[in-house]
């Protein structure tokens, strides 16, 4: 009689244990002193945020929305870690403030969209 080969864990008890995400591209801060934050926008979702570890240096799973949607690109604020823009389909882009938890749509207006003139 052969024995049985030993069992694996389901994906659902994978799912339990471990938090993942399918991001194409990611962006990060540049806080100082650390830990930076993590930027991407996930495959058929939304955008998310996490801190790249905790106070006792553990990585937590910690997600936030930052705004825009699956298709855009996120940029953290150059100036304000705290400022996170986000893209989306049909160049929508919001504005996300860490601070107070506020997303605002800043999408540029129409009319320049259309004339082909973005702000530079």
């Amino acid at each position: 009689m052969m024995a049985e080969p030993p069992s694996r864990p389901t994906a659902r008890k994978v799912d339990q244990r471990l938090q993942s995400t399918d991001c194409a591209v990611l962006s990060c801060d540049h806080r100082q002193p650390v830990p930076y934050y993590i930027y991407g926008a996930q495959q058929d979702n939304s955008t998310v945020g996490i801190a790249s570890a905790s106070a006792d240096g553990a990585l937590t799973a910690r997600w936030y929305d930052v705004g825009g949607g699956e298709s855009g690109y996120i940029a953290p604020d150059p100036n304000d870690p705290q400022i996170v823009y986000a893209g989306s389909y049909g160049v929508k882009i919001t504005r996300y403030d860490h601070r107070t938890g506020e997303t605002q749509a800043v999408t540029p207006c129409r009319s320049i969209l259309s004339a082909g003139q973005l702000p530079m």
